[in-house]
């Protein structure tokens, strides 16, 4: 597929688009629509939520090195793609994942709730859908980049989204996907981010496999906070052995100044190593698969050679 033209929009659910401008009012029955793909992944989101996360996306260590993971990520298999390859984020929430991917090429993002795309809209980025990951509005083969970042494990169903993924995909695409790791540590951490599951390396790669794609490497990420998060999970049911029940925090706590950049300086560590080899252990996944079919060729300009793309 060529890298630049509009995208073919697949036959499916209703869906509007939000373009530079800002959002564009959708119609009476993409609203319902919006509200049936809201309950597809969970009816309890605290919209509050966006506007916390819009304004620890830039700076919090958290954030910050799980954008350092995927960029390394991108830099290991970029000799695969075409100069300005066309990516879609799944599951874009408040924008910072597209924000750090645009310089890569031609970016778009999908996500159930149109308070997250209006906070995309706020960064300034176009190119924005409202639908489910389980009914993708792209044609076959519309994209040569997906990014799926910590957003599996929010829908209750996981194998339908990741085929919407393989399938929007073209032959030999690219898809990289960020999960919680090891299902033992599930707790009210979890439950706090409205968390179906954590995976374990098995788990993940059957899921990508599922749906047809070649899972290329699974690492593990966040490895200097593994132990400590045991700790403090331990210790957490140590001490108040209760379920985990809607009152339930996650484990993210304020970092001072200095806290944060030490942590983001740390995971910058990470982050090269993992351009080079695994990380031996981590708290959470990095995944980069492949759909099938023969890899569409690259010409020397470093774009697809369209004389070969797949039609339709």
């Amino acid at each position: 597929m060529s890298s630049s033209g509009p995208l073919p929009v697949h036959a499916g659910p209703p869906y509007h688009t939000i373009g530079r401008g800002g959002i564009v009012r959708p119609f009476s029955h993409v609203l319902q629509a919006a509200a049936r793909f809201r309950a597809e992944v969970d009816p309890n989101v605290n919209r509050d939520e966006y506007a916390k996360m819009f304004a620890m996306e830039d700076r919090y260590w958290w954030f910050r090195s799980k954008r350092l993971f995927l960029q390394a990520a991108v830099r290991t298999m970029r000799d695969r793609l075409p100069a300005a390859p066309r990516v879609l984020d799944v599951g874009c929430g408040t924008g910072a994942v597209m924000e750090m991917l645009a310089p890569l090429g031609e970016v778009h993002g999908v996500d159930v709730e149109r308070e997250a795309l209006s906070f995309c809209a706020e960064r300034r980025l176009g190119n924005l859908a409202q639908a489910s990951a389980t009914a993708l509005p792209y044609a076959d083969g519309s994209f040569d980049v997906i990014v799926v970042a910590d957003m599996l494990e929010h829908l209750r169903e996981d194998a339908p989204a990741v085929r919407q993924c393989a399938r929007v995909l073209r032959p030999g695409g690219i898809l990289l996907c960020t999960v919680p790791a090891h299902p033992a540590l599930f707790g009210e951490h979890d439950v706090a981010l409205h968390h179906y599951r954590r995976y374990s390396r098995r788990a993940l790669r059957q899921t990508i496999e599922g749906a047809g794609m070649r899972v290329v490497r699974i690492s593990p990420t966040y490895a200097s906070i593994l132990l400590p998060a045991l700790v403090a999970r331990g210790l957490r049911k140590l001490l108040s052995p209760r379920p985990a029940s809607s009152d339930a925090r996650s484990d993210f706590p304020p970092a001072p100044g200095a806290v944060n950049a030490l942590a983001v300086a740390v995971h910058r560590a990470e982050a090269w190593w993992l351009a080079r080899r695994n990380l031996p252990c981590g708290l959470s996944y990095l995944a980069i698969a492949e759909a099938p079919g023969t890899p569409l060729p690259v010409n020397g300009s470093g774009t697809i050679d369209t004389r070969h793309a797949r039609k339709g």
